[in-house]
């Protein structure tokens, strides 16, 4: 029962030095001045979506990444089309027509020893600029 005891102070302890340490570093007052700032403080980021037969939920996939309040010029969202027989690609054109942050790109066939997913986020990397890659699953 002590080294229970023991292990969730412990537990508890690091918690509150994780909560504490995020809290200073992706606090508001950081995000606030990179937000407002001209000075380029922000990290470029691409945000990569591999979508196969997405058109149910692609737009509202897209549309929240756009919705962000990190500064515009400093992301980019790569979708990649990944042989869908549906209207993922034309409504992400849709969208993109007036968002320029915004790119369609086609994976090609499958190679070898691939499954779909990892080739069309690899598709992705490949026309990404970020300093930083996120990964989402529309």
């Amino acid at each position: 029962m002590e080294s229970f005891l023991v292990s969730a102070a412990w537990l508890v302890f690091l918690i509150y030095c994780l909560s504490s340490i995020g809290k200073n570093y992706f606090g508001r007052e950081v995000m606030t001045t990179v937000r407002n700032s001209k000075i380029p403080l922000a990290p470029l980021v691409t945000c990569i979506v591999p979508a196969r037969n997405e058109e149910v939920n692609i737009e509202r996939c897209v549309m929240s990444l756009l919705e962000q309040s990190y500064p515009p010029e400093k992301y980019e969202i790569i979708v990649v089309d990944d042989n869908s027989t549906d209207d993922t690609a034309s409504i992400v054109r849709g969208i993109r027509d007036t968002h320029s942050q915004l790119s369609l790109h086609h994976a090609a066939e499958l190679p070898d020893g691939w499954t779909g997913k990892n080739h069309a986020c690899w598709t992705g990397v490949q026309h990404a600029r970020g300093d930083w890659l996120c990964f989402f699953d529309a």
